[in-house]
């Protein structure tokens, strides 16, 4: 399975997805305005402002990749520094409030949580077992994580870097790959055409609901 990274260690492609959206709801209400007797000098406005709008979002496609260009690159250096083989102790889950992890309560609900692992490995310096935290992740790692082995690769000056030894393939009892599974590794692999097809589905809708509503009514 694709490997899944921690928060801003990933490119996104959402806003540009948004973009697309916009612009293409823009142009097809546009039109709708037009067949219904507007003038198309007046809805141009329509296109401008959603054009406006997509820049928005794809501009902060831009600046977030700019941004998390450094940790990825930080990323990548780890991996290219010695390891020696951990174990998963805890996979730890925290409230995420106004960017702050908050510790979860029994009685309290989150709308966002992010996810650490926790391992533990061998230090040949002290010969006694160390405790190291991984980076936050969005979602769960047990989804796509197998098994408790990890990587724990350790640069110069003391930093350390968990990476999973297995990754879930997906596999079921009979070889066969899951349908969740194969859904999950096409959402992460494509998910800007995930998000246009969403979109897509969502403009159709639309445009169907306008042409049965104005059926009804005309």
């Amino acid at each position: 399975m694709k490997k899944v990274a921690p928060i801003g260690y990933s490119k996104t492609s959402v806003g540009t997805g948004f973009s697309i959206f916009i612009i293409i709801i823009a142009i097809v209400i546009m039109t709708l305005l037009v067949k219904g007797g507007a003038s198309a000098s007046d809805a141009k406005y329509l296109v401008i402002g959603g054009v406006v709008l997509a820049a928005f979002f794809g501009l902060s496609d831009l600046t977030t990749n700019l941004k998390n260009q450094k940790k990825i690159s930080h990323m990548n250096d780890m991996l290219e520094c010695p390891a020696v083989k951990g174990e998963i102790k805890e996979i730890k889950r925290f409230g995420h409030v106004l960017g702050k992890e908050i510790e979860v309560q029994d009685n309290k609900r989150y709308n966002h949580y992010v996810y650490r692992i926790i391992a533990a490995f061998h230090d040949s310096e002290s010969d006694s077992e160390k405790m190291v935290t991984s980076e936050p992740y969005a979602r769960d790692p047990r989804a796509f994580i197998s098994g408790n082995s990890v990587s724990v690769h350790y640069s110069p000056d003391g930093e350390y870097w968990i990476e999973p030894g297995e990754w879930y393939d997906g596999t079921n009892d009979d070889g066969n790959t899951s349908k969740k599974v194969r859904a999950l590794r096409f959402s992460e692999r494509h998910g800007a055409l995930v998000t246009f097809i969403t979109m897509a589905v969502s403009i159709l809708t639309l445009v169907i609901a306008y042409f049965i509503v104005t059926n009804i009514f005309s």
